[in-house]
C-alpha cells in the first residue's frame, strides 16, 4: 500500500493523498483514509498491520494495531465507522471554514479595488447629508 500511496499516486507523508495532483487517483473513487492489509504482525498475532491514506498528520504511515480493539477485518477500512464520521465531520468542518476564509479575501480584495477606483473621484461634487 505504501507503494501504491507514494509511487503510483504520488502521496506524501502527512498530506492527504486526496490533495495529490497525480492523474491516476482519479481511477480511484471513495478513497478510505486506512486499510487493513492482509498481513498480520508476526511478532504478536494480535496485531495486523495498516496504511493510512489520509489521516491528518500521520497521513502516509504504515503501523500495526490490536485487531480487536479497531474494528479488524481483511482488507476492511481501519476504523470503526464512529471514528470514520467524525474524521468525515471535521474535514468538511474544515473545507467550510476554508472556503468561508476564501470568500471573505476575495470581498476584501474586490473592497480594496473599489477603493482605489473611488479615491480618485472628487466628493465635493455630491450633496453633504
Amino acid at each position: 500500500m505504501g507503494h501504491l500511496f507514494y509511487n503510483e499516486l504520488g502521496g506524501k507523508a502527512k498530506s492527504p493523498i486526496s490533495l495529490s495532483s497525480d492523474p491516476d487517483l482519479a481511477l480511484f473513487t471513495h478513497v478510505q483514509y486506512g486499510y487493513w492489509s492482509g498481513t498480520g504482525f508476526a511478532p504478536d498475532p494480535r496485531l495486523a498491520w495498516f496504511f493510512l491514506f489520509d489521516y491528518y498528520e500521520r497521513t502516509g504511515k504504515q503501523s500495526a494495531d490490536f485487531k480487536i480493539n479497531s474494528g479488524y477485518k481483511n482488507g476492511y477500512i481501519f476504523y470503526e465507522i464512529k471514528r470514520h464520521l467524525g474524521f468525515l465531520i471535521t474535514k468538511c468542518l474544515f473545507l467550510l471554514v476554508e472556503n468561508v476564509g476564501k470568500t471573505l479575501n476575495q470581498l476584501f480584495s474586490i473592497l480594496q479595488d473599489w477603493n482605489e477606483i473611488l479615491k480618485d473621484i472628487p466628493m465635493d461634487n455630491y450633496p453633504q447629508p
